[in-house]
């Protein structure tokens, strides 16, 4: 792998939570195999990675409903708490324990996505569930230590799908205002949750060792 700019004693030190966020298109699973391997390689330490929601017994079947394109009857409040139940699946039997055991986590998509999705691209009350739903699960589960934000403009998200030829998910083939509404919903979203979150960005729209790079550099700047 390229031979990054980083320091070396924040890498080696206390083990963090990292979850990548963004709209379609960004990378974001790319880029969790890429600095898992690359911290490995650093650190001399084993790193956890995880899918949200999917990771998990439970987790990996309301995956498969929630990207279903023909689970046209899961409304928008259900589709909420199948998510949190997803993510307290993964966060207590995966990230919770490989933390304690002095490992890091780097987590596709967290709470940033929910918030996006099932919040901010549907409507105020959904809005206001998913909020209240987030808040009710952190007693039992714990949050990021940090979100990184993979910005990608709209048009190269839909391009970037549209060069994945694939067929599209529930969400990836969703109507256009709604693929808007998220991307929007990404942009915004130290504004959607001022204070909240620890968050920062990054440039997806750059080649990947580029990336990568501002992965590294974004993280060690935010502690």
């Amino acid at each position: 792998m390229t031979k990054f700019d980083f320091d070396e004693s924040f890498w080696r030190g206390e083990p963090r939570f990292i979850v990548l966020e963004g709209d379609e298109g960004g990378g974001k699973s790319t880029q969790v195999v890429r600095l898992a391997e690359w911290l490995g390689e650093v650190s001399d330490r084993e790193v956890v990675t995880v899918l949200e929601p999917g990771t998990g017994v439970l987790a990996a079947e309301l995956r498969k409903l929630l990207l279903d394109p023909l689970m046209t009857s899961i409304g928008t409040y259900e589709e909420v708490l199948m998510m949190a139940a997803a993510r307290v699946d993964t966060r207590m039997h995966y990230v919770m324990p490989a933390l304690a055991a002095g490992k890091w986590v780097i987590s596709d998509r967290g709470e940033l996505s929910t918030i996006v999705y099932q919040g901010f691209a549907r409507d105020e009350g959904a809005m206001k569930f998913v909020k209240q739903i987030m808040d009710e699960i952190r007693v039992v589960v714990r949050r990021g230590d940090l979100y990184v934000v993979l910005s990608i403009p709209y048009e190269l998200s839909i391009e970037r799908l549209r060069l994945a030829n694939k067929l599209p998910d529930r969400f990836e083939g969703a109507a256009e205002r709604f693929r808007h509404r998220v991307n929007k919903g990404c942009e915004m979203i130290e504004q959607i949750v001022p204070g909240e979150y620890r968050i920062a960005r990054v440039d997806a729209s750059l080649a990947l060792d580029e990336v990568t790079q501002q992965l590294i550099t974004s993280i060690e700047s935010s502690f």
